[in-house]
């Protein structure tokens, strides 16, 4: 399935970015969650690593993508720490909060280590109450 991916942002890449982003969302509606997930990820390595526009990944993540769980791992995935720290932080992915600690820690972003520490700290709470 990653070649499919791959042939279609060849074909794709030379578009709008609105009509980029219709497309891959019209893609998710369509298809199902694992057929979309392997065929997104391969039009996003092939994107940011033959096309080398991060900022187009960086937009598709934003604004197509309406699963907020593959969402988030995207965003962990391509470095995109604050981003997945909110949405981890807003619908309690307590299994993203480690890997985003440590991309900030590794960033030298103090004040995100803090806050993910301090959210572990409370779901552990929650879990002996």
């Amino acid at each position: 399935m990653a070649v499919i991916g791959e042939k279609i942002i060849d074909i794709l890449i030379s578009e709008s970015d609105q009509s980029l982003l219709n497309y891959i969302s019209i893609l998710e509606e369509k298809c199902s969650q694992n057929f979309f997930r392997e065929i997104l990820y391969s039009m996003l390595n092939r994107i940011i690593c033959v096309f080398l526009k991060l900022d187009v990944a960086a937009l598709i993540i934003h604004k197509s993508i309406s699963d907020i769980f593959f969402k988030c791992a995207l965003m962990v995935q391509f470095n995109m720490i604050d981003d997945a720290a909110e949405i981890a932080f807003k619908n309690n992915f307590i299994d993203f909060v480690p890997v985003i600690a440590n991309q900030a820690y590794l960033a030298s972003k103090k004040e995100l280590v803090q806050k993910c520490q301090k959210f572990l700290e409370n779901a552990a709470d929650q879990v002996e109450s």
